[in-house]
């Protein structure tokens, strides 16, 4: 039997609409264009790529296919990476991307903090996003603050009813956002701490007696998962997500931590 074929995601072409600074760490840039019209979040917590121009370019290198704008192969590849978004409006074809400001920043957030209203690139997707489970009664949530905009949109869209808890490990206080519906436990680095420490001991001393989705550090997830597989949390009940990897910039997104 052959292997399913995987469906392209779609590629629009869109433009900063706005920006700005809203916490120390996270620059928020709002995206729109009239190829939005046919986008649609399907699920919390899904993901899209982020089609960057490259050094010197106003916009990414696309080309014009049979079924709309394709990346090119070979060197004029352009640069991607993978954000969830944080909101949106299909009212106003409004994307919203929370990029985090690392200390030493890669292409995206250098980006982000150049970006300027008009400016353009262009969005592949979405991806596959949380599928909640109809008979969940508690949540646990957790991770750094690359998954605070996923965690986000957990929090918003649960069901009335639905206990959740949020453990939220930040590079600084200020960076804490409104999350309305949960209890959540803000856990800021402190001394150099490297990320994900913080997160990972408080899941580790968590009561857990429902669903879990955590995200963050590759081998801190894979740890976590370890862990909560061991004490007896079923794998039906577990999302894992490595959103980055130390040491490796542009780590693969579709990381589950399964293996």
């Amino acid at each position: 039997m052959s292997a399913p074929v995987r469906k392209k995601r779609v590629i629009r072409r869109v433009e900063v609409a706005s920006t700005r600074r809203i916490s120390p760490g996270v620059q928020r840039v709002e995206l729109t264009g009239e190829s939005l019209r046919t986008f649609a979040v399907p699920l919390p917590a899904c993901h899209v790529k982020l089609v960057l121009p490259g050094p010197g370019e106003s916009e990414p290198t696309l080309v014009d296919g049979p079924d709309g704008p394709a990346l090119p192969d070979g060197e004029r590849r352009p640069v991607l990476r993978t954000y969830t978004p944080r909101a949106w409006d299909p009212g106003s074809l409004t994307l919203t991307i929370d990029f985090v400001l690392h200390p030493a920043p890669g292409p995206a957030s250098r980006w982000a903090l150049a970006a300027r209203p008009g400016d353009r690139l262009a969005v592949a997707g979405p991806g596959r996003g949380y599928e909640r489970d109809p008979a969940t009664t508690s949540l646990l949530l957790a991770g750094d603050e690359t998954a605070l905009p996923a965690i986000a949109t957990l929090v918003a869209t649960a069901p009335l009813g639905l206990r959740m808890t949020a453990l939220v490990e930040l590079p600084d206080p200020m960076d804490r956002q409104p999350l309305t519906g949960a209890v959540v436990t803000w856990l800021p680095r402190t001394n150099g701490e490297p990320a994900g420490g913080l997160v990972e001991a408080a899941v580790m001393e968590s009561q857990v007696d429902g669903h879990v989705w955590v995200a963050g550090e590759a081998a801190m997830i894979r740890r976590l998962r370890r862990h909560l597989l061991g004490t007896g949390v079923p794998a039906e009940r577990l999302v894992t997500r490595g959103y980055w990897k130390a040491g490796e910039p542009n780590h693969t997104d579709g990381d589950h931590g399964q293996d």
